[in-house]
């Protein structure tokens, strides 16, 4: 288990400064997609002029003669269809929108982007051509540079290889990112690989001093590149994060810890993303900033076992799917054997908490009747019946009083009154006094421990393999 401190949350959030962390096209690939999706791959050629980036990106496995249905970047200066030979398509009119792939499933474009001469950095998250339809598998970018060879390029893809010429630097990225981010900065940056998917950046050599041992424990995890710098404000890019020299090394750990995870989740409403500190939290073995994500790991903490909390995290960690609540229901249900629903009660924020409990499997039978509607929950140690369907399953008269508090019940000419906070309970109008509340209410359901339900009302409780068996004894 982590044992990094956690008390970045509410510093993170603005960090990230509202922007949305890295489209990882990569990651769709679990994702279903519709039927009419295309896999392309993408190859981009970058040439650097004083003012301007000439970009040509051409797209190859599509079919051949179709038509695709595309958006520009925004501040495109011109751009043109141009064929394998090098010479334009067909006239275009301005405002096409779709282009027709060739007979060989090949979509090739060139476009003018702007840049100022003289600027410290830049950073362009959305410069490449966007085309419905089609999923892009990979992405390989060459860059050459003849005007800004001082500075330095980097993208949200890996770097494979590099070189200095006479009159050109080359550069050539590769990854799975459709729109992998692109900056660069006037001054020189020092490069440090961490592992095959983290990079980065720093303006001096030797201010890298953590060892990011947390991180390299995430499996599965997407390619990532650091930029650390005072040219450019903080942001986050397409597989790119910019952060500043004075940043704590545990900060920025943290950090992308809270991104990597955050990634795999699948689009989580507003109400739901405290999901995510929940399970940095819970990673870290830290304390959150959100009351909700402390409850909750105090749950699992109690109602499961070291090996089975473990277990969880190791599967939550592995997995290449997205997550949403029922998703990690399911992974609960895979380590204990039980069926819960645990996430999906307390998925939103906002919502008080529903405990860590268990559904019985087996069929619940009720005077030799199979009661497809009833349900049995553990708590622990504790066998819980829904108090209102159990009993009028077994053939009492049951209701509730608009306070929701107190239950009346009847059958035959005995009458009791029961309630849910009081330790006492009247049966043919006299009071008795219980050493404990029968009752527990949990998600607005009135449940009634086994015991209770046996020694009050006389139900014999029987069990096999299949079956909870209930019925009334007969005096």
């Amino acid at each position: 288990m982590w044992k990094i401190p956690f008390t970045f949350f509410i510093i993170l959030t603005a960090v990230i400064s509202g922007l949305l962390f890295w489209q990882w096209d990569a990651y769709s690939k679990e994702m279903e997609q519709p039927a009419d999706i295309e896999l392309a791959s993408q190859k981009v050629s970058i040439k650097t002029n004083s003012d301007t980036l000439i970009i040509t990106q051409k797209l190859s496995g599509l079919t051949g003669n179709k038509q695709f249905t595309f958006a520009l970047p925004s501040g495109v200066i011109t751009w043109q269809c141009i064929l394998e030979d090098g010479s334009e398509c067909e006239q275009q009119e301005e405002k096409v929108t779709s282009l027709r792939a060739d007979s060989k499933g090949n979509i090739q474009l060139q476009i003018t982007l702007p840049v100022r001469p003289n600027e410290k950095a830049f950073l362009f998250n959305q410069w490449l051509a966007s085309f419905s339809n089609v999923q892009v598998t990979d992405t390989k970018v060459e860059l050459i540079d003849s005007t800004k060879r001082n500075g330095t390029w980097v993208m949200g893809i890996p770097l494979i290889g590099s070189n200095k010429l006479d009159f050109i630097d080359y550069y050539v990225f590769e990854g799975q990112l459709a729109h992998p981010s692109l900056y660069w900065q006037a001054s020189p940056l020092v490069q440090n690989e961490i592992d095959g998917k983290l990079m980065v950046y720093s303006e001096q050599q030797g201010s890298l001093s953590q060892s990011f041992n947390s991180i390299q424990q995430i499996s599965n995890r997407p390619h990532v590149t650091i930029v650390i710098t005072n040219q450019l404000q903080e942001g986050n890019g397409n597989g790119l994060i910019i952060t500043r020299p004075d940043i704590q090394p545990d900060m920025l750990e943290k950090k992308l810890i809270y991104s990597l995870l955050k990634l795999k989740f699948n689009n989580l409403p507003m109400e739901q993303t405290w999901l995510v500190d929940l399970h940095v939290s819970l990673l870290l073995n830290s304390e959150s900033q959100i009351p909700k994500s402390n409850q909750m790991i105090q749950e699992l903490k109690l109602k499961l076992s070291e090996e089975e909390l473990e277990s969880y995290l190791q599967i939550f960690l592995s997995q290449e799917i997205r997550y949403s609540a029922k998703k990690l229901d399911e992974i609960l249900v895979n380590v204990t054997g039980k069926t819960t629903s645990f996430f999906e009660l307390n998925k939103e924020e906002d919502t008080s908490l529903t405990p860590l409990y268990f559904l019985e499997k087996r069929n619940i039978s009720v005077e030799e009747k199979i009661q497809k509607n009833l349900h049995i929950i553990y708590i622990e140690d504790q066998k819980l019946f829904p108090f209102v369907d159990t009993l009028s399953a077994l053939g009492f008269q049951v209701k509730v009083l608009s306070d929701n508090e107190t239950l009346l019940l009847s059958k035959g000419l005995n009458s009791y009154r029961f309630y849910v906070n009081q330790n006492i309970f009247i049966y043919n109008e006299e009071d008795y006094g219980l050493l404990e509340n029968p009752l527990t209410k949990i998600n607005n359901t009135i449940y009634i421990d086994y015991q209770w339900l046996t020694s009050l009302f006389k139900i014999q409780i029987d069990e096999d393999e299949n079956t909870v068996y209930l019925k009334e004894l007969t005096e």
